[in-house]
């Protein structure tokens, strides 16, 4: 009979050495804690998500660069600089690509003048109105007002974010011409006070 208590009592022994085997005689276990490798692919799927839109950021400011002033074809309307013509503009709402084609061939409108405005803060889209009346208005060839209309091209609160800070006055023809509208541009006291608040 004690023979046969022995025997039983052994694998109890081994159940309770492999219980405890997390215990201070045991073996442990090692690595991280699971919270830690989640934390760490988190912060780099992060990383990596920044450095995506970086790069995005960087190809979309390439794209939307100043062109020279002789720049002619399809472009941005970032790129377009004072006293290019266009062959055409839109009617209404945001302004993406336009052509730009030498003022001595047909085209239906010209940026007449630029600023950028002096501000770090996207002020509404009421104040640069403001700033638009104020700086465009005297700038429109006195030749044309009467026939033709007038636009602005200002930055959205959108592109705001991008670093787009510039006004452009953008005098529209009902009929197309082949000459500068620049040409005609008023002599105006204000005209050096470009970027100037009234």
């Amino acid at each position: 009979m004690p023979a046969q208590g022995s025997a039983a009592a052994a694998p109890e022994q081994g159940g309770d050495s492999k219980a405890g085997s997390g215990g201070p005689g045991g073996s442990r276990r090692s690595g991280m804690p699971r919270w830690v490798l989640w934390f760490m692919l988190i912060t780099a799927v992060a990383i990596l998500g920044g450095i995506v839109w970086a790069i995005v950021l960087m190809i979309a400011d390439a794209r939307t660069a100043p062109a020279d002033a002789d720049a002619t074809g399809d472009m941005h309307a970032l790129q377009v600089v004072e006293g290019m013509c266009l062959e055409n503009v839109p009617q209404d709402g945001a302004i993406a690509t336009v052509t730009v084609v030498p003022c001595d061939t047909p085209h239906r409108a010209q940026v007449v003048a630029q600023m950028r405005l002096p501000l770090e803060i996207y002020p509404g889209e009421a104040e640069i109105l403001d700033w638009v009346e104020d700086f465009c208005e005297p700038r429109i060839p006195y030749a044309v007002r009467a026939e033709s209309g007038w636009t602005s091209w200002i930055p959205s609160s959108d592109s705001w974010t991008r670093g787009d800070r510039s006004i452009s006055c953008v005098v529209v023809t009902d009929d197309p011409t082949e000459e500068s509208l620049l040409d005609d541009a008023p002599e105006d006291d204000d005209s050096d006070q470009d970027g100037q608040s009234t």
